[in-house]
């Protein structure tokens, strides 16, 4: 592990540095430019219903197909595996946040109506789901950067730690949970 010798020699550096900046550059800045496209359509148009809304959610239901198709199939066939491919936690959420506008976008088009002030509590959850999803991706976009990217390594160490974490306290929480049901079962108020 760690960095082999031969990315530290001065003519790959050199090598790697011209390749970003004749096609890497161009390609990450206009990822990012639709990215940010997309969180402002879905935002508009479905969170906040600024302006033309609809108009809006055309737009993110485009960008969604777009990414969809276009980065995460492409991500999808060349992983050597359908199981690497599902080992990133970045493509869990990409896949949840597109296929879920693509969602809204069908039930929609089945009369399905986005009252975003109402009292549709699923509507709401489903919606929140998507705005996480969609705000934690930019930390992928985020990772190539010099100024960003060692933090963005660091918050991944950290979600893992704490995913690991959740389990154990989970685990802690039932297990207390269903010791104080088997003490105060049948007790008067519980």
């Amino acid at each position: 592990h760690g960095t082999p010798e031969v990315f530290e020699h001065s003519i790959v550096k050199m090598l790697v540095l011209l390749y970003w900046q004749l096609y890497g550059r161009q390609r990450y800045l206009l990822e990012v430019a639709l990215f940010l496209t997309l969180l402002w359509a879905y935002l508009a148009g479905y969170l906040y219903e600024w302006g033309p809304a609809y108009a809006c959610r055309v737009v993110s239901w485009i960008l969604s197909w777009y990414f969809l198709l276009f980065e995460e199939v492409r991500e999808l066939l060349s992983a050597n595996s359908a199981r690497q491919y599902f080992s990133s936690g970045y493509n869990w959420m990409s896949l949840l946040s597109y296929m879920s506008i693509l969602f809204l976008q069908f039930a929609e088009l089945l009369g399905w109506q986005v009252d975003v002030d109402g009292e549709d509590t699923g509507f709401r959850i489903w919606s929140a789901a998507i705005t996480i999803c969609l705000f934690l991706r930019i930390t992928e976009l985020l990772a190539p950067t010099e100024t960003c990217g060692t933090f963005v390594a660091v918050l991944r160490l950290i979600f893992a730690d704490t995913a690991k974490w959740l389990v154990l306290f989970a685990i802690s929480i039932a297990a207390f949970g269903f010791a104080f049901f088997a003490l105060l079962r049948g007790e008067p108020g519980y």
